[in-house]
């Protein structure tokens, strides 16, 4: 619907991903934006969506395992807010593509009106990997502090998302040596084997994710010797409307 190129996504796709687990995505991510009709995908988006937001949801009360807390929305509500947070993450990853994709097109643009050096534009084609580090530290950042239901501070956040970015990304280059030597049996079954390897990965990027809020939820039980439960500002001023009715 973006109009989006799949050459430009498949080069983050390619930086974020074991490439074993990339070869499998390659033709699907060419086959959806190149050549799906925009009905199909509009249907295929919004089930997509709802699906991931049950992985936001189990990230979600794994976070409140991690810190101690209890979840303070009942089952749907907090199903709604996984699906919105779900978006958001994922409108966050499109504007980081956009940026870099429209960036490299505008500086093509005014380097002859200004003059600039024409190495330019090599350099920022080298920025693949920072742009991915930052937005993938951005929205991890975003998931650690607004997930569980616990009052954080934002600084304490900081260090456990760094370990989980570097982590993934240390995966993301190191699973093909896995692949290599144990897991390449697996890949003899065919389709059935690159989804089982696919989830392998997602297992691991799993852990990746909560050693990050393990490490969080330490450095917050230390510092601040305790673990408060998140306010609902609207649970609260409806119950101060309440209590002054």
């Amino acid at each position: 619907m973006l109009n989006i190129k799949a050459t430009t996504v498949l080069a983050y796709l390619e930086s974020g991903v074991p490439a074993t687990i990339y070869k499998s995505l390659y033709p699907l991510i060419i086959s959806f934006l190149d050549r799906s009709s925009g009905g199909l995908i509009s249907v295929s988006v919004l089930v997509a969506l709802w699906a991931t937001s049950r992985g936001v949801n189990a990230l979600k009360l794994a976070f409140n395992e991690a810190y101690g807390v209890e979840e303070s929305e009942n089952a749907i509500v907090a199903r709604i807010i996984s699906f919105f947070l779900t978006l958001i993450f994922i409108c966050l990853m499109v504007i980081i593509i956009l940026l870099f994709s429209f960036g490299q097109t505008v500086l093509d643009y005014l380097t002859p009106i200004f003059r600039l050096p024409s190495e330019l534009g090599s350099i920022f084609g080298t920025f693949k990997w920072p742009i991915t580090l930052m937005g993938l530290f951005f929205i991890i950042s975003l998931i650690y502090y607004f997930l569980p239901n616990a009052k954080l501070h934002l600084h304490l956040i900081i260090p456990g998302a760094i370990i989980a970015t570097l982590g993934w990304i240390i995966l993301a280059q190191g699973f093909s040596i896995y692949v290599r030597y144990f897991a390449k049996s697996v890949l003899s079954y065919g389709t059935i084997g690159t989804f089982i390897v696919l989830l392998f990965w997602l297992n691991y990027s799993g852990w990746v994710i909560m050693i990050g809020a393990i490490f969080n939820a330490s450095l917050e039980q230390y510092f601040y010797k305790g673990i408060q439960v998140k306010k609902i500002k609207i649970k609260e001023y409806i119950r101060k409307k309440v209590d002054e009715g």
